[in-house]
């Protein structure tokens, strides 16, 4: 069933992600602004949430994830990554 979200709402990314079947918590940080806390494939990813009006109608969002560096993760892999990757940045 198709539906429009309102993304600036962080408890509907929580509920779309629940739908989704995602495990997915809503969280403030220590300056009380709203992140969500899921996972995808056994790693763990936060959704932060920016230029909020309290912990709603936010004008911008960033995922983040962490992941071991090296032998997986070198700065050689992360430079080829973000230069093919428009959207998504890597850092070691």
């Amino acid at each position: 069933k198709e539906r429009l979200l309102d993304l600036r709402q962080p408890p509907v990314v929580v509920q779309a992600l629940q739908d989704a079947g995602y495990k997915a918590e809503l969280k403030t940080n220590k300056a009380g602004e709203p992140y969500v806390l899921s996972g995808a494939n056994g790693s763990s990813f936060t959704i932060e949430f920016y230029g909020c009006t309290g912990v709603k109608d936010c004008n911008s969002y960033q995922f983040s994830s962490w992941y071991k560096a090296e032998p997986l993760f070198t700065p050689e892999l992360a430079n080829a990554w973000n230069v093919s990757k428009r959207f998504l940045k890597v850092s070691v």
